[in-house]
């Protein structure tokens, strides 16, 4: 009767998922799950033990070179202008998507410079209000997204505005007509 060696076995199942070519990070992640099944199951696997025992790839950090304002501003020609506008206001504010989903015209406050953005407590992530700015490029990008998406007038109160989530919606809707289900042949 051999007793199994489930550090030995571990040891192995790293080489072998190293020599598959699984990244560091992927064997971590599996061997995790792997040691989760086993405990589940009623093996007693100690941490110490497997730390000392079994060596896994280290993950290698590189540090990746940032886009440079050239390349930006090829990707940004390629995008359709909603998508420039979104991206313009993201990184110029910091905000996180789930807040610019969320983002009013009552939030926006363009008698400022820089534009002033309030990001109500219930949109964001640390449910706590906080204001951000905007470059005059993001500025008029937004601006003229609104124009054109809302027919927004600058200056103007904007009634038909009030209460809209002004990234929310992906295109107008006009004339919308569900489209009829095909027939379906009879026996």
């Amino acid at each position: 009767n051999e007793e199994l060696d489930i550090y030995k076995i571990f040891s192995e199942f790293v080489v072998f998922l190293d020599s598959s070519n699984y990244k560091p990070k992927s064997i971590t992640s599996r061997m995790t799950v792997v040691k989760g099944y086993l405990r589940n199951i009623g093996f007693k696997i100690s941490g110490e033990d497997y730390k000392l025992r079994v060596r896994t790839p280290k993950v290698i950090h590189q540090r990746e070179e940032p886009m440079t304002k050239e390349l930006i501003i090829k990707l940004m020609r390629c995008l359709p202008s909603k998508l420039q506008t979104v991206i313009l206001v993201l990184s110029s504010s910091g905000m996180r998507l789930g807040e610019l989903v969320q983002l009013e015209i009552d939030d926006i406050d363009f008698e400022t410079t820089p534009t002033t953005i309030t990001l109500r407590a219930e949109t964001t992530k640390t449910r706590a209000e906080r204001e951000t700015y905007l470059t005059s490029e993001a500025t008029n990008s937004l601006k003229e997204y609104l124009k054109r998406s809302f027919d927004w007038q600058e200056g103007k109160e904007n009634f038909n505005m009030k209460n809209i989530k002004i990234f929310a919606r992906t295109s107008k809707v006009v004339n919308f007509k569900p489209k009829s289900k095909p027939k379906q042949p009879q026996h």
